[in-house]
């Protein structure tokens, strides 16, 4: 008798699915989330008494490149052309 006023009442229908999908989504949400605290990372430290030191480098002095005189510079600029051909 009961089962007979669910079929024919749509509300209550509609309200007890919505009730039922409802409570499965509360239900999903409680157990997927992590409830488990956690004790967080702390990184360990030296501690050092004083800052290291660089050693300074000396940086040698390049020494200068020659300069190429013209006569040179257009023997090279052929040899070039030449090997381009």
């Amino acid at each position: 008798m009961k089962f007979l006023k669910l079929e024919n009442n749509d509300e209550l229908q509609a309200n007890l699915f919505s009730f039922a999908i409802h409570l499965a989504l509360f239900l999903v949400m409680i157990f997927s989330v992590g409830w488990q605290t956690k004790t967080p990372y702390y990184g360990e430290v030296e501690l050092w008494d004083s800052v290291p030191v660089q050693k300074k480098i000396n940086k040698t002095q390049a020494t200068p490149k020659k300069k190429l005189n013209k006569n040179k510079l257009l023997r090279y600029r052929n040899l070039l052309k030449q090997k381009q051909k």
